[in-house]
C-alpha cells in the first residue's frame, strides 16, 4: 500500500502480530498494584505537563 504525504511517500507493508503464547496466568498481587501506581505515576506527570496555566482545567 503506498502512501503520499505532500513530498513524502513511503510503503507500509502491515504485518501480523507475533504470537503471544499461553498465558501464566494472573499476575501476582504486588506486580498488579506496581504497575497501577506507574500509571498512575505517568497519568498525574501527564495531567501536570498538559494543564494550561491560570485555568481550572
Amino acid at each position: 500500500m503506498g502512501t503520499h504525504v505532500d513530498e513524502l511517500t513511503s510503503e507500509v507493508s502491515v504485518e501480523p502480530a507475533p504470537d503471544q503464547g499461553p498465558t501464566a496466568g494472573p499476575l501476582p498481587e504486588w506486580e498488579a498494584l506496581a504497575r497501577l501506581r506507574e500509571q498512575r505515576r505517568r497519568l498525574d506527570q501527564d495531567q501536570w505537563r498538559t494543564a494550561a496555566e491560570g485555568f481550572d482545567d
